[in-house]
């Protein structure tokens, strides 16, 4: 059996000796809030292949990869608990809520969910092509493709970007200490009315 572990720490190495590069060109001068939450998002894509091709066996009963393209099938044998289907369709939405919240929060142009919906669609897909090869390779179908997964993949960072853009709504915007300190100096009959975070002065 092939675990994920020796291959996740070469990938996290290797990622890690790369901004140890780009720290030390730049003279150590980055932000390490933003250095640290893309690495929890390299983190959380290692767990991803983790979760979804790892351990392979290498022991089995051979036989035809199995392929399932019956779209919101699991979700019909979801809706009755007693089946335990509903643990799949569960898992397979909360592992890219992650995807959809980080996306849009550390990437600028990724802020539409048209596009969140594209990266996590390909994402999902390239996961269950990649269990299809190996499986064919290795003649043992031990994992199965399903178009479901991707489809609630997609509605998984659908919600993720719901949450994060809930967030953006519900932030309020403060009044800066610049904005402040000019609104104390002025005269009390020309302050006028001013706007949070903003130095123009409305008419």
């Amino acid at each position: 059996m092939i675990t994920f572990l020796p291959f996740g720490l070469m990938f996290w190495g290797a990622y890690t000796v790369t901004w140890v590069v780009r720290a030390a060109v730049h003279r150590w001068h980055l932000e390490w809030r933003a250095l640290c939450a893309h690495h929890a998002l390299f983190l959380y894509a290692l767990w991803m292949v983790d979760a979804a091709l790892f351990p392979i066996p290498l022991h089995g009963v051979p036989s035809w990869p199995e392929i399932d393209m019956s779209p919101w099938e699991t979700l019909r044998s979801a809706l009755n608990v007693r089946t335990g289907v509903w643990q799949i369709f569960a898992r397979s939405l909360a592992q890219f809520v992650p995807l959809g919240v980080a996306l849009p929060a550390l990437y600028a142009s990724m802020r539409r969910l048209s596009l969140v919906l594209m990266v996590s669609f390909f994402a999902g897909a390239a996961l269950q092509v990649a269990g299809l090869i190996i499986s064919a390779r290795i003649g043992i179908p031990y994992r199965l493709f399903e178009v479901d997964d991707i489809l609630f993949n997609c509605v998984g960072a659908a919600i993720g970007f719901g949450l994060w853009r809930a967030q953006a709504l519900i932030r309020v915007p403060r009044p800066t200490s610049a904005t402040l300190e000019e609104m104390g100096d002025m005269p009390r009959g020309e302050r006028g009315t001013w706007s949070l975070g903003s130095k123009a002065k409305s008419p």
